[in-house]
């Protein structure tokens, strides 16, 4: 499916909690969008442009990917918090 580049006059608002808002990030980050709502729009547009439900075996080794790469972006988000409170620390160490 091939999505024309036209002037993008509609908004789409849905709430999330910060560790949603992480998440997101970091997912689309790993899929190299250029900014959130690129990588929103394109995950909303594929799954609601995608088959329907009812034993579709491609989608449901696409849904094991997301999944998967959901768990990698909480997994790596949770270790970047260690890092930063393990350096936080470390600083409060030095300096006592």
């Amino acid at each position: 499916m091939q999505i024309l580049h036209k002037l993008k006059n509609r908004i789409v608002n849905f709430r999330v909690t910060d560790d949603e808002l992480t998440l997101l990030k970091a997912a689309s980050s790993l899929h190299g969008a250029r900014c959130l709502s690129e990588f929103a729009r394109a995950v909303m547009l594929g799954t609601a442009a995608g088959p329907a439900p009812g034993g579709d075996l491609d989608g449901d080794v696409v849904k094991k990917i997301q999944s998967l790469d959901s768990r990698l972006a909480a997994a790596e988000s949770d270790l970047l918090r260690v890092i930063n409170m393990l350096s936080s620390a470390g600083e409060v160490c030095r300096k006592t």
